[in-house]
This record gives C-alpha cells, structure tokens and sequence, in this order.
C-alpha cells in the first residue's frame, strides 16, 4: 500500500510540473486526483460542477508585507465549525498546519480556484473559500431593540456557534438566554469568563460562582464592559451588559429576558432603577 501511494504522489508531482510549464493550463485549473481527497470532498466533486472564480491577488509575496499593509488588508470570516488552514491551494496528504474556529477573521491575501490565500502567522497559507465569508453579519448576530429571537432565529444560532453553544441550549431549543448573551458581548471583547466546573450556571449565582477568580471583580458601581446582575421583580435572576455609564451614575444596559424570555432591550436605567435591581457589577479582564 505504502508503495502504491508513493507512486500515486510522484505521479502527481509529475502532472503538477506539466501544467505549471504549459502556458496553456495553469494549477488552479486543475483538480487533484480523487485518491488524494478527502471521502467527502469527493462526493463534493461528483455530484457538482467546480466553479472557479475570478482569479485575483491583493498581494504578491507575504513575505514582503509590513504591518501598516495588513491592516489594509480585506478581512474575512470563518463561516464553518472549523476548517483547516493549509499550506497549499489543494489537497493533498498532510498539507494542513492547523484549524480556524468559527468566526475568526483572516486577512486575505488572494483566491485560486476553490482557495482563498491568506496570512497565517507571518507566511501565507490557505483555506477553503466555502468556508469564508467577507460579510461580517454573515457571521455575527445582530439584534433589534424589543424583538423576540426563539431557538429558530437565524441571529439566535449564529451567537449560539460564535460561543460554541457554551450553555447547552441549542439541543434544548430554549429562545436565547440573557447568559448567552452576555457571554458573547465579553467574548466580542476577547475577554472569556473563567468558569470553575460548577453548574448550573444562572443568573444570579453569577457572582458567588466567579468570586475569587483570576481577572475577576465583583462590586456595587457600574462600569463601562461590566455584567450587571441582579434580580427582577419575581426575584429571577437576570443579566445584562452595561455599554455606558453617565456622570450621574443611571447606565445604558443591553440585555435579553428581562421582560419576556427571548426579548432583546437597549434601555437607560437610572441609579434608582438598577439599584432597585439589587444589582452587582461584574468585570472580567
């Protein structure tokens, strides 16, 4: 077996220094033999037709690109659970150098056929281009003030992917929850929560279950990027992310559930109306 795949690679190596000195055909017009892919990259290749894209490059060498040039770089995301970042614009055996999660953003260098190059590190690399997506909101939530988003809700699953349905909910098909929520607004601000292995986590055990962890405090004044935690008038508890405080310390709060389950709000709650929450703020570093 191990002598048969060694002749399959030579004569892929072959092939590929054929195309590349025929000015006729170039390698990204070229598919990979169907023994070096994946089962269901072949099943990808029978049942549809490649389309190959306008060929287009932002740059000509990785190598050569300074910082002030990345930053002018166009920027994508990871659209798929992972996908895996490869060396070059096929697959091929053990060309792949690690994976990108959901959501992550790359800076994109150029495409070839059914790749995308980017920068990975300080060289190029690439990554499927149906695993990428130059819209932002493809990728991330957005929510309007005072509507209801249940499991179904396409704003709903893309949090739910963008926290690795961090509290379980997608399986339970609960509306999204004011936990989740606040967990993605800190993950927006690549700050995660350090957890201990206690669970359930709900809101209003919040800050008993992070009191004395690393990055974490806990006290009576709002903060801007702070949790607020408190109770609502049924003694439920509730959480929400504080995006401003104002000199005569009221706050303006974003938050899901605090009036129906599900419910996004962006409200401005006065020092008398937070503290009526019985309220604890909450950062996280």
């Amino acid at each position: 077996m191990k002598v048969f795949l060694a002749v399959l690679i030579d004569l892929w190596e072959f092939i590929m220094e054929l195309i590349v000195s025929n000015k006729k055909l170039s390698p990204q017009s070229f598919v990979a033999p169907l023994l070096l892919i994946p089962h269901h990259e072949q099943l990808a290749l029978e049942n549809e037709e490649l389309k190959t894209p306008t060929q287009k490059s932002y740059v000509k060498s990785a190598e050569s690109i300074s910082p002030s040039m990345i930053s002018a770089l166009p920027v994508g995301y990871i659209v798929v659970a992972k996908t895996g970042i490869m060396t070059q614009s096929l697959w091929a055996f053990d060309t792949k150098l690690n994976e990108y999660g959901y959501g992550e953003k790359v800076s994109i260098l150029g495409y070839e056929g059914r790749f995308v190059r980017i920068l990975y590190l300080t060289e190029s690399a690439w990554v499927l281009k149906d695993a990428l997506t130059t819209n932002r909101a493809d990728v991330f939530p957005t929510f309007t003030p005072d509507n209801v988003y249940l499991a179904s809700d396409g704003e709903t699953r893309k949090l739910r992917q963008a926290i690795s349905d961090e509290f379980f909910t997608t399986e339970l098909y609960l509306p999204l929850q004011s936990v989740e929520f606040v967990a993605y607004k800190l993950k927006e601000q690549n700050i995660n929560i350090p957890w201990g292995k206690e669970r359930p986590r709900l809101p209003g055990q919040w800050h008993e279950l992070l009191k004395g962890h690393l990055g974490v405090k806990i006290g009576v004044f709002p903060k801007t990027g702070s949790v607020l935690e408190g109770k609502l008038v049924d003694g439920i508890g509730f959480v929400g992310y504080v995006i401003a405080v104002y000199p005569d310390e009221g706050i303006s709060l974003q938050s899901i559930g605090k009036e129906v389950e599900g419910k996004y709000l962006e409200e401005k709650l006065s020092k008398e109306e937070w503290q009526a929450l019985q309220a604890v703020f909450i950062q996280v570093s």
